[in-house]
């Protein structure tokens, strides 16, 4: 999340609404321009800094051009989108705009999309009026601030995709899951995905996975007498001679000797 001071009343360079079958676009570092978008159709993936943000409709991007970026869709997508020209310093100060790059229209958004419409529909407005328009735009950036601030979901990105990424494992235990699968359902590659979730768990998904569905079966076997190849079945495992194996390597001992009660509360830290 970027924590900036604004030095001069922005210009705004467009303001407009765009919609393609296929969209590619990238932005070089250091343009002094700031561009916030929202979707009405399809998804658009932000590229920038090692990260992705994949935004659906009714999502809003807001994309400091300080470094080099890359916006693209692969299929029919729409959005309206402002750009402007901004002097602007990074701060530490408690009354900087605190601007995320990507904010999910659950979060109520409806204010920050009238603000963006209303520059796009009415530039008569502010043509010959520089003042009128960048104090519009600025209007938007604290609207966006503003959500930052009091959403503490958006404090960390990455830990509310954790917490929804470990809340669609254990609601889908039962049958194979893949990491691709968790992405999509997420919106963001597997491989961002993989990242924030070793930083966030210090261990990959993958394992986070088989450890989660060993422990119930050991729950299964435990609560029910059940018999390990019918709990492996159960959550997705043919071979119970595979499941005896991956459980030894994750745990260290046989499934059949294990010591106490499981360690993983199954509702714990989603």
């Amino acid at each position: 999340m970027k924590h900036i001071d604004i030095t001069r009343l922005p210009g705004i360079s467009f303001a407009h609404t765009y919609s393609a079958a296929q969209y590619s676009c990238e932005f070089p570092a250091e343009s002094r321009e700031i561009e916030v978008a929202y979707l009405t159709e399809g998804e658009l993936l932000l590229q920038k800094g090692g990260a992705e943000y994949l935004a659906g409709p009714g999502d809003v991007l807001c994309i400091v051009h300080d470094a080099p970026a890359r916006v693209c869709a692969a299929a029919p997508h729409a959005h309206h989108t402002v750009c402007a020209r901004v002097d602007w310093v990074e701060s530490a100060s408690e009354n900087a705009l605190r601007l995320p790059p990507l904010l999910r229209d659950e979060q109520g958004l409806a204010d920050i999309r009238r603000r963006i419409d209303d520059l796009i529909r009415h530039p008569y407005r502010y043509e010959g009026c520089a003042a009128r328009g960048g104090a519009a735009f600025l209007s938007i950036l604290s609207a966006i601030d503003e959500i930052g601030r009091r959403d503490p979901r958006q404090s960390s990105e990455g830990e509310l995709l954790v917490r929804r990424a470990k809340r669609y494992i254990f609601a889908n235990l039962e049958r194979p899951i893949t990491q691709r699968e968790i992405a999509d359902h997420l919106g963001i590659t597997p491989q961002y995905l993989c990242n924030i979730f070793r930083r966030a768990e210090g261990q990959t998904l993958i394992k986070y996975v088989n450890a989660a569905k060993l422990r119930a079966i050991e729950m299964l076997m435990d609560r029910e007498r059940a018999k390990l190849c019918d709990a492996a079945r159960q959550y997705g495992y043919s071979d119970p001679n595979y499941v005896s194996s991956l459980y030894k390597r994750t745990f260290g001992h046989n499934i059949t000797e294990r010591p106490g009660r499981s360690g993983m509360d199954l509702d714990n830290g989603i």
